[in-house]
């Protein structure tokens, strides 16, 4: 095969070697002589060259048919990338370059032997990808999982452009190789998993290239599993136990609640439980601090010791301040007017003063009671509290409010 391998404008020589499987290559002089051989291996067999520009780079490249075929893409100094090797047949005899689709790239058509048949080769981009669909292991909601990878590869001879990967849904694609990738290179692209929801998810990789079929899409799945925090239940519930989020009690005493974690959708994993708010001087204590699971539910309890001065407040009764002015200013002018007609009345017998006397002592005190009755007063009122229980799990937290109410 005749050909200008170097680009200096003289023909060159290139010669299949059955016996050793590899090209000769001998680059011209251009007054009927040729340089040193250079080798290069090839399919094994080979029987018939073809050149051509497959790769559309401008420089010339090699097609060698043998058992198979090979492409001995050129660098366009005499020299060749390693050999690429595809099978139309088991044995091919004869290949010969042409453009078959109008594309402005150079095809291929060879001769196979075994099989009686023609194969064209189209120089197309061409992509292959491994595998084809992900599948992501449990994935607690809200948390991102381990990234999975897809092998991206270009089986052809044409340079394969990739536009964008663009994942759907819970998923999310994080390490693109956009750009062009090189025949018989591959790049890797990376998916991770984060559920916004507990149950089965489904999504998809978006693949756009200028490859043939595309967009290439891939499946993903994934499961979210979560956990909750709860009144305890079933065996986590003890026989004489507060299984309930509310209870009573007198200050000084402890309030008990049973509780539970409980898995969903097989969450496993250590969940840190931890309690805040509350009276104030009460003490918060869960028990165990932390629970593991592994898809079933696990049982805690919480106590809280209260002291009585911290839980009961005195609260002054309503006060409304047209009584109270009335108590304050108009009963001492009404006193002093039944002094002034006791005495004008009595004045002349000191007995009747002193009876006198006596009776606005007493209607005084009266109305001071009275007064002080209506304007204010003791009373101890039951005080609500709410305590607040966490479990935090791969830096995601779960609430459980309790009510706590003590006399």
């Amino acid at each position: 095969m005749a050909a200008d391998f170097n680009g200096d404008g003289k023909l060159d020589l290139a010669v299949a070697n059955d016996a050793t499987n590899t090209v000769s290559v001998l680059l011209g002089n251009e007054d009927g002589t040729f340089q040193a051989h250079v080798d290069f291996p090839v399919v094994q067999g080979p029987t018939s060259l073809a050149a051509g520009d497959f790769d559309g780079d401008g420089k010339t490249d090699l097609a060698v048919v043998g058992n198979g075929f090979s492409y001995l893409l050129g660098k366009g100094d005499g020299t060749f990338q390693p050999h690429v090797d595809y099978l139309t047949s088991i044995r091919v005899i004869s290949a010969i370059t042409a453009d078959f689709n109008g594309d402005g790239r150079a095809d291929l058509a060879v001769a196979n032997t075994d099989v009686p048949s023609l194969s064209a080769v189209l120089n197309r981009p061409a992509m292959a990808l491994r595998p084809a669909q992900l599948s992501f292991p449990g994935q607690l909601v809200g948390a991102t999982g381990q990234p999975q990878t897809v092998t991206l590869y270009n089986p052809g001879i044409v340079p394969l452009s990739i536009q964008s990967a663009v994942a759907s849904s819970e998923f999310s694609e994080i390490d693109t190789c956009t750009g062009s990738v090189k025949a018989g290179a591959s790049c890797v692209l990376s998916v991770t998993f984060k559920p916004t929801a507990s149950g089965s998810q489904s999504g998809t990789l978006t693949i756009s290239d200028n490859a043939v079929g595309s967009p290439q899409i891939i499946s993903l799945t994934g499961m979210g599993t979560d956990f909750s925090l709860d009144a305890a239940a079933g065996a986590n519930c003890p026989a004489s136990g507060n299984c309930s989020v509310s209870t009573t009690v007198t200050g000084g005493q402890t309030a008990t609640y049973n509780l539970q974690v409980s898995s969903l959708n097989g969450f496993t994993g250590t969940v840190a439980l931890g309690c805040s708010g509350g009276p104030t001087s009460a003490v918060c204590t869960v028990a165990p601090t932390s629970v593991v699971l592994n898809g079933s539910s696990a049982g805690f309890t919480v106590t809280v010791t209260t002291t009585a001065a911290s839980m009961v407040t005195p609260r002054a009764a309503p006060r409304k301040w047209t009584p109270i002015k009335l108590q304050r200013f108009g009963l001492p002018l009404m006193l002093a007017l039944l002094l002034l007609i006791l005495h004008e009345r009595f004045r002349s017998k000191a007995a009747g003063r002193k009876l006198a006397l006596a009776y606005a002592l007493a209607i005084f005190s009266v109305c001071l009671i009275a007064a002080w009755g209506c304007s204010g007063g003791g009373g101890h009122n039951p005080q609500t509290s709410t305590l607040t229980i966490t479990g935090t799990s791969g830096g995601v937290s779960r609430t459980l409010d309790l009510t706590l109410n003590v006399k």
